[in-house]
């Protein structure tokens, strides 16, 4: 009997039409040695993994954070979601593009969750991420070659770095209540779900499906452990 042909990890992600693994890792690796995909850069890749140019070349044309020109030499990222928006993101974005669009050294590029809401509204510098205000400050340090490696915490009102107001994490805080009765036990995930319902939240991945419904549904399937997240 011939023996079945070894399926390589990685041809999942594709439809099994290439065989061996993704070449997504090898081209973010270059990218951030290089900063972009310079055109020989892909060739060698090719070359060195035995896999077609046009298979790395579509992978770079599909992708859109793949560059095939260099970048210039400042990046400026601006976050325009949910909680940028709501601490008055769009005034910053507005403020930045109308500063740095004309300058050819810098890139401004509105991008969804930098991850750090706790500076909302949010900016990157070269991957450095701060809280917009920040934003000259970087991009000086950035064309000067002096951007710190570690992102430096916006200090709160005691000046070091203590609660915000409204902080949700802050002892007393009455938000996420029903979470942090559902955690000591206070209430069962039935009263989580009711709870979820009457409030109507819905999710925010384009459907706008009803989140108590969802909980409803996830809790109602057989086995576990279950996550919600």
């Amino acid at each position: 009997m011939t023996a079945g042909r070894v399926r390589v990890p990685g041809v999942e992600a594709r439809a099994g039409r290439f065989p061996g693994p993704s070449l997504i890792p090898a081209l973010n690796l270059i990218q951030e040695r290089r900063g972009w995909l310079p055109r020989e850069e892909p060739e060698t890749l090719a070359r060195d993994t035995r896999r077609p140019l046009y298979e790395v070349e579509g992978l770079v044309s599909f992708y859109p954070h793949y560059r095939t020109e260099p970048p210039p030499p400042v990046a400026v990222h601006v976050c325009r979601d949910l909680s940028c928006w709501l601490q008055r993101g769009q005034d910053q974005i507005d403020a930045v593009h109308g500063r740095y669009d004309p300058d050819p050294d810098v890139e401004v590029v509105e991008v969804s969750c930098l991850g750090r809401c706790d500076l909302s509204p949010a900016v990157a510098v070269n991957e450095q991420p701060a809280a917009a205000e920040a934003t000259d400050d970087l991009v000086t340090a950035a064309r000067t070659g002096t951007l710190p490696r570690v992102p430096a915490a916006r200090p709160g009102p005691d000046g070091h770095g203590g609660p915000w107001p409204n902080d949700p994490y802050a002892p007393g805080e009455r938000r996420y209540r029903v979470l942090r009765s559902l955690l000591a036990g206070t209430l069962t995930p039935d009263q989580v779900v009711a709870a979820l319902q009457e409030a109507g939240l819905r999710g925010m991945g384009g459907a706008g499906f009803p989140a108590g419904r969802k909980w409803e549904l996830v809790a109602g399937q057989q086995g576990g452990p279950k996550y919600a997240i």
